[in-house]
């Protein structure tokens, strides 16, 4: 000031949170006066200079305190009328006016005033309550503080630290005071309010804190406050969210499987339950949530819900749950958390139609399906090979699929028809093939089994003795006593190599051509062997002379040759594709002719099984010019007795 004195007015603002509803002190005023002698040298003049001061300095106030009534006449504040003018209090909306469970709250607060003097002081105070009182620790937040904000904060010390835990009791956060660094300044300190992890439990509560700045002498110069309303765990389960799941497996736990099964199962027999599939629920609440956190740890939604299950169709339901017995056969169930539902068949075929509901209201997920599979009309049934070898169970040998009448695959026996029960591959000749390799104990059936892998039924057969037998499918032991069957397949069993042939497409070759040489072999009743090796001959041997062919490379070496001697491959047994070997063979460079000698077809002597002639190109094409010489010759000297015995003739 440049005359006579003012009266300044120290402030502090300081927070307090250790004991509950701490009052404000009072606020303080010092005045102080300086000499202005030095000014003006009569002390008549120097009273008219405070007179005129201190009328300024009211009207200053006076439109100070217009000023700020206007600018925070939006806040939610109060304060004493002497004091406004130089305090300032600006609290943010809630950084969440509508917190969850464990939710955390952030307030925005500004603080500013003018400092009197350097080493002025001013608390903040920072309260909470709801409609049952003060807060204590635990009740409304896990706790709650004041973190002071350092950035745009202005002129002040004893600002800055944060404090890193709990620092609320009995709804009241601990206060940070701040003090000014210079005089008639405005000095400035911001604050985070920080409400950490809301808690409400059976109904949603409502938050109050209050924001309260005081001087040095605990007078209350601003106020502001603000709600926050803390909303329960939802652990409601909903149509919406909420899912049941079927799977043919029965309940795995406490952890079932969130899939569906896609079921196909048998339709049973009248009178007779066999479960079939089992439904566990999975309670979701509106925020597609299984468990949420509450006040005393997680809860699983939907304790206190129930999904009604209701089926459509053929089978029926039962309610299971741990230490209960299970509940009668029924189309409609109430099913809680820790229970399951058993879907049972009951004799009838078709399709069954699943759904949820709670308090009324349908599941918005798609309703479950369950076929039940009727009794076998249609059998569709193939040979996987139409020759087997005697003497060797023959797996897997006939595949067929199985159809109701609805055209629905059936994966399962169907035990409602037929004795006693299943399906059969029934064999017209259980001495060729049947249930067993020895012919006086072979039963003309074999029960025959799924594969899933295949999506087949498959059926094993015992390969008693060479011949042939028909095989059907049936749904009983007998062709007659089957209320279906497939068409009739024939299935021949061969015995081993006994009669054979070796053949080349010709019975002559130049040295080292190439050859493909053909090989049989028949069992002892005129039928192909099996894949396999399945030698027809016995002591092979070749003739006065032994051809060496030559050894293929490449493609031709490949299906067997005969470059260690045609003998030895034969004796090792060849390797035969329904009854045929092949190799190639390139010819001896040694012209001559070959024969193969050995034993075929039980015979007790030996005979010629393989003969052919390999010759030299450039001697046949020499032997044939002097051939062509000696024939011309012989012509002409033909001709010239003619002419001889011509001229005789003529004189006699």
């Amino acid at each position: 000031m440049m005359f006579g004195s003012k009266t300044r007015f120290p402030y502090r603002v300081r927070i307090h949170g250790k004991e509950c509803g701490a009052v404000a002190r009072a606020l303080h005023h010092e005045t102080k006066t300086r000499s202005l002698s030095a000014v003006f040298e009569n002390a008549s003049s120097t009273t008219f200079e405070r007179k005129l001061m201190s009328t300024k300095t009211s009207f200053k106030r006076i439109a100070l305190a217009v000023v700020a009534a206007l600018g925070f006449g939006l806040l939610t504040t109060t304060s004493p009328a002497n004091a406004a003018i130089d305090t300032t209090l600006t609290v943010s909306a809630p950084s969440a006016t509508s917190a969850a469970h464990n939710e955390t709250v952030t307030v925005a607060v500004d603080v500013t005033f003018v400092s009197t003097a350097a080493g002025e002081t001013m608390q903040v105070l920072a309260t909470f309550s709801d409609a049952s009182g003060a807060l204590s620790d635990g009740t409304g937040f896990t706790n709650y503080r004041i973190q002071a904000v350092s950035a745009d904060s202005a002129n002040v010390t004893n600002h800055g630290a944060e404090p890193t835990s709990a620092s609320g009791v009995g709804g009241v956060a601990s206060p940070d005071t701040v003090t000014a660094t210079l005089a008639d300044v405005t000095t400035r300190a911001k604050f985070n309010v920080v409400l950490y992890k809301a808690v409400a439990t059976s109904t949603d509560r409502v938050i109050t804190g209050t924001i309260v700045v005081k001087d040095r002498t605990n007078t209350t110069l601003k106020t502001s406050s603000f709600t926050v309303t803390v909303t329960k765990p939802n652990t409601t389960a909903t149509a919406a969210k909420s899912k049941l799941w079927l799977n043919q497996a029965s309940n795995p736990g406490t952890t079932p499987s969130e899939a569906d099964s896609t079921l196909v199962v048998n339709r049973g027999t009248a009178g007779s339950y066999t479960a079939v599939g089992y439904i566990w629920p999975l309670m979701l609440n509106s925020a597609d949530t299984k468990t949420v956190t509450g006040p005393s740890g997680s809860t699983v939604v939907g304790t206190a819900e129930s999904i009604v299950v209701t089926l459509t169709g053929p089978g029926a339901l039962a309610l299971s749950s741990a230490g209960k017995s299970e509940g009668s056969k029924l189309k409609s169930v109430t099913v809680g958390l820790g229970e399951t539902v058993v879907v049972y068949n009951d004799g009838t075929g078709g399709t069954a139609t699943i759904q949820g509901s709670i308090g009324g209201t349908y599941l918005t997920q798609a309703s479950k399906t369950i076929t039940f599979v009727g009794a076998a009309t249609t059998f569709t049934a193939a040979l996987e090979t139409s020759t087997v070898t005697r003497g060797a169970i023959a797996y897997d040998v006939v595949t067929f699929t199985a159809k109701d009448a609805n055209g629905n695959l059936i994966q399962t026996a169907n035990q409602g028809t037929g004795y006693p029960g299943g399906f059969y591959a029934i064999s017209s000749d259980s001495g060729v093939a049947g249930s067993s390799l020895t012919t006086g104990s072979s039963l003309k059936y074999v029960a025959c089994d799924y594969n899933s892998s295949r999506a087949k039924w498959v059926c094993d057969l015992a390969a008693a003795d060479s011949g042939t037998a028909t095989i059907q499918i049936g749904d009983s032991l007998t062709v007659a006593t089957s209320s279906a069957t497939s068409s009739a397949l024939t299935l021949t069993v061969a015995g081993t190599g006994n009669t054979g042939t070796i053949t080349l497409p010709k019975s002559t070759y130049n040295i080292g051509e190439k050859a493909i040489l053909t090989v049989t072999s028949k069992d002892g009743n005129g039928r192909l062997v099996t894949d396999g090796t399945s030698t027809p001959f016995s002591g092979l041997r070749w003739g006065s002379t032994s051809p060496t062919f030559g050894t293929p490379t490449g493609s031709d070496a490949a299906g067997g040759n005969a470059s260690g001697g045609l003998t030895t491959y034969l004796d090792g047994g060849g390797s035969f594709v329904s009854g045929t070997d092949t190799l190639v063979v390139y010819m001896p460079t040694v012209t001559g002719t070959y024969s193969l000698i050995g034993v075929t077809g039980g015979a007790t002597t030996e005979s010629t099984i393989l003969t052919f002639t390999v010759v030299d190109p450039a001697q046949v094409a020499n032997a044939a010019a002097i051939a062509a010489a000696q024939a011309a010759a012989d012509a002409a000297t033909d001709a010239a007795n003619e002419a001889i015995d011509a001229a005789n003739a003529a004189t006699d």
